[in-house]
């Protein structure tokens, strides 16, 4: 399509009658493009602008980080118990449940999800054990978790040294303006998106109308990123935790089984060595370690 006919399906998309509107998109058919197909997209474009552009330009955001109280469900754990907190078909838990959906959803197209709530861990565990009924996701939706009563933003900087990914790969939902403020001025990178505490119905339309997630495509590797990540987390921490080296290495248990060539299944296994190993040359291998 010609540059100056593009602009002015643009401009006449939000400004012009829909019969003016329709005869410039049968314009457009002369190029092999369906006026129904122009329509399509410039309504696409003018209910949310940017949102079919940007994701080629920018790279989607890949993390969520939730807090719990007052943001995945409602009410306060630690006073309210299990039995207390709002979640489920009844208002106002069903707010929540369509936010901990939404969440389930994300997890499904590879968006990484990570609790960052200052909370007990036993009770959290608790709760998701005793109100997995009323809740619209489970602790193996998330790839990490940091509950914990440290400051919230060495709990994500935490997760991002685990998972090797930049602050701003990260989004932050929490209820606590005083969080959220501090959040927004110790990691800039990190997008904060505040919970209407008193309007819990609003924060699915919230984040839903952010472009934080948006990708031009979503290929398999996305959709398979979870575990990949959970495991790496869990290797991150095992780091952390163990004395040295050696006690890590032996925490992997990590078994190596040697066949010979000639019991191996199939021969293509070894022919494709030379592709995995391509940065290793001969020379540097029989060389010496000092």
């Amino acid at each position: 399509m010609p540059h100056d006919l593009g602009l002015r399906l643009l401009r006449c998309g939000s400004s012009c009658s829909p019969s003016r509107t329709c005869k410039l998109a049968r314009r457009s058919n002369v190029f092999g493009i369906s006026s129904s197909r122009i329509l399509g997209l410039l309504r696409s474009i003018f209910a949310r602008p940017g949102s079919l552009v940007l994701p080629l330009f920018r790279a989607p955001r890949k993390v969520l980080c939730t807090d719990l109280d007052n943001t995945l469900w409602g009410g306060v754990l630690g006073e309210e118990g299990p039995e207390g907190i709002a979640t489920g078909s009844a208002f106002p838990g069903n707010c929540y449940l369509e936010y901990q959906r939404y969440l389930k959803q994300l997890s499904a197209r590879g968006i990484l999800l990570a609790i960052v709530s200052k909370n007990n861990d036993a009770d959290v565990r608790e709760a998701f054990q005793i109100r997995a009924a009323d809740l619209g996701l489970t602790l193996d939706n998330f790839v990490a978790t940091k509950i914990s009563w440290n400051e919230k933003a060495t709990s994500i900087r935490e997760l991002a040294e685990e998972l090797s990914l930049g602050l701003d790969s990260f989004v932050f939902v929490d209820d606590n303006p005083v969080e959220c403020e501090a959040i927004r001025q110790q990691l800039p990178e990190v997008a904060v998106i505040a919970a209407p505490i008193d309007e819990p119905w609003k924060l699915l339309e919230l984040l839903s109308s952010q472009p934080f997630f948006d990708a031009a495509v979503i290929t398999d590797d996305d959709v398979n990123r979870l575990n990949e990540y959970k495991a790496q987390a869990q290797r991150a921490e095992l780091a952390s935790t163990a004395g040295n080296r050696d006690e890590f290495l032996a925490s992997l248990e990590i078994v190596c089984t040697f066949l010979s060539a000639l019991d191996a299944p199939s021969h293509v296994r070894f022919s494709s060595w030379p592709r995995q190993t391509s940065s290793i040359s001969p020379r540097d291998a029989t060389q010496p370690q000092r």
